[in-house]
């Protein structure tokens, strides 16, 4: 018997939320890093560039009004109350901010502004959460088998076990990685060297723009 069109087959997702962490101080850069160049690019330009066609962006950080986010829908830039609670209370933000007008089969990406290839490996983060129904959520994992806890990929139900692990303080100095942890049936995926490597300093950058093809600094 033949199967119905469709069957066996993960559904289409709603909209897709992406989650940019773009709040930092940039103390080891000594400037804006997200705002700095490499190539025709700026650095946070670079980072959602990679990101599925038609993603809401929540931006969580000072709006950088001027960079080119290539969006077709209006971005909203949230902040953690108070601002510089780090990156856990910057992620528990920017799902508060989706939460409130998601619809159920939505889906939401974390991915952190000064990765260069962060769209991209949303991306990928992506594919495998809606290619198995059953899965709430997906977190990226290094070359040296290390949890990125800001690359996730989250449907409805992993957003809110990580808005309820956060508590009262929506994640206020709490650590990325405990949060993380709360997801206790989410999928482990290996990302190339390249989707998970980020900027830090002036050199990180320069070995960015060295590397001409897309690469990354080879660390």
């Amino acid at each position: 018997m033949c199967p119905e069109p469709g069957e066996g087959r993960a559904p289409e997702p709603g909209t897709v939320w992406a989650v940019v962490l773009a709040g930092g101080a940039s103390r080891r850069f000594g400037s804006d890093k997200l705002a700095a160049s490499l190539g025709p690019r700026r650095l946070l330009e670079l980072a959602v560039s990679g990101l599925p066609a038609g993603s809401r962006l929540i931006v969580v950080g000072p709006a950088r009004t001027a960079l080119d986010l290539g969006s077709a829908e209006p971005i909203r830039y949230v902040r953690e109350d108070p601002p510089g609670g780090g990156p856990a209370a910057g992620m528990i933000a920017g799902l508060i901010a989706v939460d409130a007008g998601a619809a159920a089969d939505d889906v939401v990406l974390v991915l952190p502004g000064d990765a260069p290839r962060g769209g991209r490996a949303a991306t990928e983060l992506l594919a495998v959460l809606l290619d198995d129904p059953a899965a709430d959520a997906v977190v990226g994992v290094d070359a040296s088998g290390r949890e990125q806890p800001l690359q996730l990929a989250l449907r409805r139900a992993g957003v809110r076990r990580l808005m309820d692990a956060a508590g009262p303080d929506r994640g206020q100095d709490a650590s990325a990685r405990a949060l993380v942890a709360a997801l206790v049936d989410r999928r482990r995926v290996g990302l190339a060297a390249e989707l998970t490597a980020d900027v830090d300093t002036p050199t990180d950058l320069a070995d960015w723009a060295q590397s001409g093809s897309g690469s990354g600094p080879q660390r």
